[in-house]
């Protein structure tokens, strides 16, 4: 797949200049962003800076289907879009979307997923946590070509998930569950800021 622009970091979150110029707190749930030159991005959003949190269902994936997640990541590599279904028992599309953004954030965060569709260098760190960033105020299921964005970002286990998948026989088990690889995703979790008792760590967002 072609490399994709990385995304610009995000600036000032919550703040804006007012008439005079000077520093104004925004009201609460509410965000400024800016943005770059993104291939997803219409002309009518490109001038739409501001973006309000969703309060969605708090139907979190369990770490059982996290694990079979990683297990599928370690086989092949799949598009983002892909977690948009199988983490959540839900028909609600946003609990989805939620459900997909905050595995997804979690899991780069912790640094088991990179992905292959981002230029040399840029598969981790802050340049796939960007794009996870910009997912979250794209819905991957309208009825416009938005989506494509979810299937722009290829996603492969790392070297470490690979390596957990294989100790924990995860592969040789076709997926099944490990209460050993259930333990060290809880400590990861936790080291890397992102414990999987705080749902969500990565909220979804709307533009006004």
């Amino acid at each position: 797949m072609s490399g994709i622009t990385p995304i610009a970091k995000i600036e000032r979150l919550g703040h804006k200049a007012n008439q005079n110029g000077e520093d104004e707190l925004l009201p609460p749930r509410s965000v400024v962003r800016t943005y770059p030159e993104v291939f997803w991005q219409t002309r009518s959003q490109r001038d739409r800076l501001c973006a309000r949190e969703i309060e969605v269902p708090m139907t979190r994936p369990s770490l059982q289907v996290i694990q079979r997640k990683l297990h599928l990541l370690c086989l092949s590599d799949y598009s983002a879009e892909s977690f948009t279904s199988g983490l959540v028992a839900v028909t609600d599309t946003r609990g989805r979307w939620q459900a997909a953004v905050d595995t997804l954030y979690r899991l780069a965060v912790c640094q088991l997923v990179w992905s292959p569709s981002l230029p040399d260098g840029q598969g981790e760190g802050e340049y796939i946590l960007s794009y996870i960033e910009e997912l979250s105020r794209i819905d991957p299921f309208p009825s416009n070509d938005l989506s494509d964005a979810w299937l722009g970002l290829d996603v492969l286990a790392t070297k470490v998930a690979r390596d957990w998948i294989e100790k924990f026989e995860v592969i040789e088990n076709l997926g099944a569950f490990s209460p050993g690889l259930d333990e060290v995703l809880h400590e990861r979790f936790c080291e890397f800021g992102v414990p999987f008792e705080v749902y969500p760590v990565s909220r979804v967002k709307l533009f006004d």
